[in-house]
């Protein structure tokens, strides 16, 4: 199994180039969300094609790593090719809104492995969500003062003692 997880990344990052490249090359709001993910991945793979013999530690960020980006890499290249059609400028513009539908997905799963999602907290998330995904697919302008209203509004429900802390933040 190790052995095809590190193929399948090899196989899946040369699938994602184009798209990261262009990611990285126009400096777009969304490559905060690989960046350090791709180096740390990166890193291991290269070392693991080197026949150095990795710690559990290593292959579990490793796996941990690789499957973050196949998620957040599927989520960006389908917005990018379906509701941008492959057009980076359009897509640079959203990127914030882009960066925070990303956000709220990743809240909602935290809560949910710590066991604090609630009814009433998953169809709030949700609420956001499909307001979110309704900007990006009807290419509708906004502005970075809604995001914050969201933001207050997710304060309002957030467990007391939680302390999410997303990896591109």
């Amino acid at each position: 199994y190790i052995m095809n997880m590190y193929e399948d990344y090899n196989g899946y990052m040369a699938d994602m180039r184009d798209l990261i490249k262009k990611l990285e090359e126009t400096s777009s709001g969304v490559y905060v969300l690989l960046e350090d993910v791709l180096t740390v991945t990166k890193y291991i793979y290269e070392e693991h094609e080197k026949g150095s013999k990795l710690d559990e530690v290593l292959e579990e960020i490793f796996e941990a790593g690789f499957g973050y980006l196949s998620n957040v890499l599927s989520d960006i290249s389908i917005m990018y090719h379906e509701y941008f059609n492959d057009d980076i400028k359009l897509f640079n513009y959203y990127a914030p809104l882009i960066v925070y539908s990303i956000y709220l997905e990743d809240y909602r799963c935290h809560l949910e492995a710590e066991e604090l999602l609630t009814e009433e907290r998953e169809e709030f998330i949700k609420n956001i969500e499909s307001q979110v995904d309704s900007l990006l697919a009807n290419k509708v302008p906004y502005n970075m003062e809604k995001i914050d209203e969201w933001e207050e509004e997710i304060l309002t429900i957030a467990p007391a003692k939680d302390k999410f802390e997303p990896v591109y933040i």
